[in-house]
């Protein structure tokens, strides 16, 4: 606990060193591209990890992790536009050791086009920027069935694909180092076939870094 405590601490001190340089010449970005990392929280999850085995069985799940690469590009003082193109799996293994063996794969791909209204104005001269965000696109579901009998010559392997309507609304903080390099972190839940209910609906957990270029001279 005290070693966290002490992070944190050392976290504050280094973002209010750079948040004072920050303040001395802030130049603003018109375009940038984001990667982030991020887990998916569905309304059906498996475990993160979890790995279980006994001299006839075994079983693994993995949870949907993923990530996005996303464009920015900004129509004024506090608004983006965002196009974002995701990618998440998730896999479920079960095998039989004196029968057969069966594998889930289920992936989700948004493309989504969205909108980013930065909270603070651009005469803030603080290195931290929270904003909100919300969009909607197409979401690629695809899930891959395969089968084998251990004993046998039976081999079966499905796979089905949709494209289902969806959308997104969530909050974010991005901190800067440079003008031209952010860090960020956001929350954003999602709401596939706009049903809540939807079994692959849920909060999207992410952090990364964003880097921008072109300068921005506001009205």
């Amino acid at each position: 606990m005290k070693r966290r405590g002490n992070f944190w601490v050392i976290m504050i001190v280094i973002g209010l060193l750079v948040s004072s340089a920050w303040s001395h010449e802030k130049k603003i970005r018109t375009t940038g591209i984001c990667l982030r990392g991020s887990t998916w929280k569905n309304t059906n999850p498996v475990s993160e990890l979890s790995v279980f085995r006994n001299d006839t069985y075994s079983e693994i799940n993995l949870s949907d992790d993923g990530g996005w690469i996303s464009f920015l590009s900004r129509i004024n003082d506090n608004w983006f536009g965002e196009l974002g193109l995701g990618a998440f799996g998730k896999v479920e293994a079960r095998s039989n050791y004196f029968n057969d063996a069966n594998v889930h794969i289920s992936t989700v791909n948004p493309i989504t086009f969205g909108l980013r209204y930065e909270l603070f104005s651009l005469d803030n001269q603080s290195a931290f920027q929270p904003y909100i965000s919300g969009g909607a696109g197409p979401y690629l579901l695809s899930d891959i069935y395969a089968t084998e009998e251990h004993f046998g010559d039976d081999e079966e392997v499905s796979a089905k694909t949709d494209a289902i309507k969806g959308g997104y609304a969530g909050a974010g903080l991005n901190f800067a180092f440079t003008s031209w390099l952010n860090f960020g972190f956001d929350a954003r839940y999602h709401f596939v076939d706009f049903d809540k209910k939807h079994e692959r609906s849920g909060w999207e957990y992410g952090f990364g870094l964003t880097f921008m270029w072109g300068r921005y001279h506001p009205k």
